[in-house]
């Protein structure tokens, strides 16, 4: 399925990113995550099947992609402030002094369909983390990443927050080795503009009213805090 591309930048996509609110959106979470996880991780996919209690704490936002043909879930993204709790990856290792006093967010349990429609997706769900990002007022988006998907990514310029340091064993992604990598959110527009990145104008100039939302959930998550 392509997408429809319309007027002076505005683009709609084959589905919508919302917060997942009702007992039906995170059904539909479950399912993504099993169905992605179960790709690569079986084992760790198997404990998916239930909500985490981390998906109803404050300050936390699950993003979910449905499509608009039949209501499926095609992708989904866990957004989590430090403004309650320390960030998930913190109970495996401690964040560098310059991370320490700054409002983060960690992006976790990244999940999408294999298809055409998953890859559009997984942009969209990055856009939809940026702009919440963008819109909360974070300081920092902050990632952790197996290989090889980490080189998504180093692909929208995140950096290594432990540079010198082999991958490490994360808690909350089964002991799995993962890179602990951060990308600074009110700098990321001029980074990715100044290095002519591919997807700059996707991100920062196309108006996208299927992802209409996250600037909502993030004024809501400001207020909370």
């Amino acid at each position: 399925m392509k997408n429809e591309l319309h007027t002076q930048g505005q683009e709609t996509l084959p589905f919508e990113i919302h917060p997942a609110q009702s007992k039906k959106d995170f059904q539909k979470v479950t399912q993504i995550r099993v169905s992605a996880y179960a790709r690569h991780l079986p084992e760790f996919a198997a404990r998916l099947h239930v909500l985490e209690a981390a998906d109803s704490k404050p300050g936390t936002v699950v993003l979910l992609a449905t499509a608009k043909s039949d209501g499926r879930a095609v992708g989904t993204m866990r957004l989590q402030s430090n403004w309650d709790e320390p960030l998930p990856l913190e109970q495996s290792k401690v964040l560098p002094d310059w991370l320490q006093a700054c409002q983060l967010v960690e992006a976790t349990r990244l999940a999408v369909e294999a298809s055409a429609v998953g890859a559009l997706a997984r942009n969209a769900l990055f856009k939809a983390c940026y702009l919440y990002s963008e819109a909360a007022k974070i300081d920092w988006l902050v990632v952790t990443a197996r290989k090889p998907l980490d080189r998504i990514y180093e692909g929208l310029y995140f950096q290594d927050v432990f540079p010198d340091s082999p991958d490490i064993p994360m808690q909350h992604v089964a002991n799995l080795p993962h890179r602990v990598m951060a990308l600074n959110v009110p700098q990321a527009k001029r980074l990715w503009s100044t290095q002519g990145h591919p997807l700059f104008h996707y991100m920062t100039g196309v108006e996208h009213p299927d992802v209409f939302v996250v600037a909502e959930s993030a004024r809501a998550l400001a207020c909370a805090a």
